[in-house]
């Protein structure tokens, strides 16, 4: 009788080989939608939507085929299927996506900068403020599908990448590796060092919630309402001012509480 295979382990070669596959595949797609409608469809609203529903969309498929390549169940590659969160843990998740934001906003402004100085970004590259006018410029219908994307489907596609697939692979390195090469990775894949250093404390929160909380629920969660509160204070606030530090101070202070709420909850809980 032939003996069932084993499922294939988890490591950081594992990891590392879905990580180059999925940043071929982000680089190739972009480079092609930039090359066929051009720069500037690329960075409106709707060349923003189909590049970040085409990236995420194929993250997820190759996510699936390993896997099956590595026979994994799906519920503990997406960390999904295990039911509401936990109360405390879905506290944590609305706290930590109102306030960790802010603070990588400020991050963001005061830390970005220097990053890009030393890293010699080149002038006039700034995700953060094509982002902005992807927002507030173009056709309405349009700047709605982004909002969605931004708010909704893009969170889904990056928690399922990230704190998935990659999360999965990463399996048998230890608690701390694991969050830290998956917020590391979900901080370079914004591809902009103002914006990547901004993400980081949303990044390393989510990774603590993930282990917390044994499922990819309360992520998304904090991970929407994090974009969400993003969106809505481009569209109501002058992006070129500063983010004020008393409300930054605000926002570490309740960041802190859910994190704290987010370590309590893995008292007794053995994690996925």
């Amino acid at each position: 009788m032939t003996q069932p295979s084993e499922p294939l382990p988890g490591g950081c070669a594992l990891a590392a080989a879905y990580a180059g596959v999925f940043l071929v595949w982000y680089v190739g797609v972009s480079g092609l939608v930039s090359a066929v409608a051009g720069y500037d469809f690329i960075t409106s609203a709707a060349g923003l939507s189909v590049l970040v529903g085409s990236v995420g969309l194929g993250g997820v498929w190759l996510g699936d085929r390993l896997r099956r390549l590595a026979d994994w169940t799906p519920r503990e590659t997406w960390g999904l299927g295990s039911g509401p969160p936990r109360a405390r843990i879905a506290a944590a998740a609305g706290l930590g996506g109102l306030s960790l934001g802010i603070v990588g906003g400020w991050l963001a402004e005061h830390v970005g900068p220097h990053l890009k100085s030393a890293l010699r970004w080149p002038e006039g590259a700034d995700a953060l403020a094509t982002l902005g006018a992807a927002l507030g410029e173009g056709p309405l219908v349009w700047r709605v599908v982004f909002i969605v994307f931004v708010v909704l489907i893009g969170p889904l596609f990056e928690e399922l990448i990230f704190r998935g697939v990659l999360w999965r692979s990463l399996r048998g390195t230890g608690a701390v590796v694991t969050v830290l090469v998956t917020s590391i990775a979900f901080a370079a894949y914004h591809a902009d060092p103002a914006q990547a250093i901004g993400v980081l404390p949303l990044a390393l929160f989510l990774g603590l919630l993930r282990y917390a909380g044994a499922s990819l629920v309360p992520c998304i969660l904090a991970h929407c309402i994090n974009n969400g509160l993003a969106t809505t204070l481009a569209l109501s606030t002058d992006p070129s001012a500063p983010t004020p530090g008393s409300l930054t101070l605000l926002a570490g202070l309740v960041g802190i509480s859910a994190t704290l709420l987010a370590v309590a909850g893995l008292r007794g809980q053995r994690p996925g």
